[in-house]
């Protein structure tokens, strides 16, 4: 089994193919962690998670705002907890869920913003994307290395400040992440149950193979399809 270093290293590679933007690739890096929360060891701070997700439900239920957003972190935990390792998580349905969970808590943050600030500038908005994306750092990616990959992502947007974000690319870089994950661990010799719940067959290192050219194909065909859509 590929380590939590090995698939963000690996996230990093595979994002670049299509991003040189900081924000993106740390998505992806996020995408590519969260899979690994099934696992017994990660209980632990699943149950901060659930506070976290719970906190913020009730906090913002009582502000009478986007109280939703505890709800999907919430989600997320409860998911990880039930789910047996490389099971539903390391799934492409369990993929498309739990991206869109991130996803979701990151525009109901960014509308939360702007009803709080009136606020709707394009320098707020990649300022804000930036810190959600370190928080959502800190409370999906390992700590072993989560305080390095962001002292390395502020370095990065200060030697190249971020000029657009997209909506679109920041669901296909978290579900790029995820996607990484699968193909790194189909190399592993029990692969992965690809089609959960569907179906419990294995996929293993031909399904990476296969990807990885896929995926390598998009990015020189498709890139700019992908990369297009701004606030």
């Amino acid at each position: 089994m590929s380590s939590y270093k090995y698939h963000s290293l690996f996230a990093v590679v595979l994002s670049l193919f299509y991003f040189i933007n900081p924000i993106y690739c740390l998505l992806t890096i996020i995408g590519a962690n969260i899979s690994d929360f099934d696992h017994d060891v990660k209980k632990a701070h699943l149950y901060k998670v659930m506070i976290v997700g719970l906190t913020t439900l009730i906090t913002l239920y009582i502000l009478k705002s986007s109280y939703v957003i505890g709800i999907f972190i919430l989600l997320i935990a409860i998911i990880s907890y039930i789910s047996k390792h490389r099971g539903f998580t390391h799934s492409l349905i369990g993929g498309l869920v739990l991206s869109y969970l991130i996803f979701a808590i990151i525009f109901f943050s960014i509308e939360l913003s702007y009803q709080i600030s009136s606020n709707s500038n394009v320098n707020f908005s990649i300022t804000l994307m930036e810190l959600i994306a370190i928080l959502l750092c800190v409370l999906f990616v390992n700590k072993k290395i989560s305080y390095i990959i962001i002292v390395l992502f502020v370095l990065w947007i200060l030697i190249s400040p971020i000029n657009t974000i997209s909506l679109k690319s920041i669901g296909f870089s978290i579900f790029l992440g995820f996607l990484s994950h699968l193909i790194l661990d189909s190399f592993s010799p029990n692969g992965i149950e690809l089609l959960n719940p569907i179906s419990s067959k294995k996929f293993g290192k031909k399904f990476g193979i296969s990807m990885i050219f896929l995926l390598i194909l998009i990015a020189a065909t498709y890139k700019n399809l992908i990369i297009n859509l701004s606030f």
